[in-house]
């Protein structure tokens, strides 16, 4: 499951702080997929899903494009483990390795929006 941005609630605060702090990275124009490593999430698996991503970015070549990194919590434990897209604004909930191929092939169309679009 996934939403965007701007469908989350109020009650993400913790959240936003980090998206304030993680708009200042210089990603080099790549998709960049965060995996929280918050307690709530790392209970839920969540090491699996990155190390799933990390394999699959490997597996497809995309290693010059898309980069997986861990996170400290984004204050969404009851719905995790999370994974962030920074293109897109996408953000996957209740993920499991299984979804990671899909996860992957998101921020795939996100980076082809992006280099579509010229920006």
């Amino acid at each position: 499951m996934f939403v965007s941005e701007s469908e989350l609630d109020d009650s993400c605060d913790e959240y936003d702080e980090f998206d304030d702090a993680d708009s200042a990275e210089d990603t080099g124009g790549m998709a960049v997929l965060y995996v929280c490593a918050g307690g709530g999430c790392q209970n839920k698996n969540s090491k699996k899903i990155r190390v799933r991503l990390k394999e699959l970015v490997k597996e497809r070549g995309l290693e010059d494009r898309i980069r997986v990194k861990k996170t400290e919590c984004l204050g969404m434990c009851g719905r995790g483990p999370i994974v962030k897209l920074t293109l897109g604004n996408l953000i996957f909930m209740r993920v499991r390795p299984k979804k990671a191929e899909a996860i992957l092939d998101a921020a795939e169309k996100a980076l082809c929006t992006k280099l579509a679009s010229g920006e």
